[in-house]
């Protein structure tokens, strides 16, 4: 490809434009990856509130725990994707990840010069406001409601769709 003029900004390298576009890909599609997992996580509270409301005994701490680990979703998803009837009505809450991320692909989409410092800063911020959230809803969804689902089955919570099926479950219905 042969460039038709010379812009009045010098461009950057075209490897450095396509590792900063990769960059941004693969940053975006986590945010993207955490949408569903954020979704999956709510549909597992789901079931774990109607095993709780079923149970003879309820665990103690099992409601408490399912709106807490509800909270802390709604606040993952709120760092990382704004909240959307505040966004919907005109509001100006703080910027999220996706409106960093946006910056930078919009920025850069139909750009010939490669991304700005402005747009390698919004990157940057996305990723260090993203990495701990990240962490944080990997530790929710593959330590903590693991750890809330093992005990409810202990305390005699009964079978409820999404889990293997045991053959002591099927004994006891």
């Amino acid at each position: 490809v042969k460039r038709l003029r010379t812009g009045a900004l010098p461009s950057a390298p075209l490897d450095e434009i396509e590792r900063f576009n990769t960059e941004l890909d693969q940053l975006y599609g986590q945010t993207a990856a955490a949408r569903y997992t954020i979704r999956d996580a709510r549909r597992q509270l789901d079931r774990l509130t109607t095993m709780l409301a079923r149970m003879s005994r309820p665990l103690a701490s099992g409601s408490s725990r399912i709106h807490a680990i509800r909270a802390e979703l709604f606040e993952i998803e709120e760092i990382v994707f704004g909240i959307d009837v505040q966004d919907d009505i005109g509001g100006y809450g703080p910027m999220s990840v996706s409106s960093w991320l946006g910056h930078a692909r919009r920025g850069v989409s139909n750009s010939s010069y490669g991304p700005t410092a402005s747009h390698r800063q919004s990157v940057e911020h996305a990723r260090s406001v993203f990495e701990p959230v990240k962490e944080q809803l990997n530790e929710l969804v593959n330590v903590v409601l693991p750890t809330l689902t093992r005990e409810m089955q202990t305390a005699g919570a009964p079978w409820t769709v999404g889990q293997p099926i045991d053959a002591n479950a099927l004994e006891s219905d």
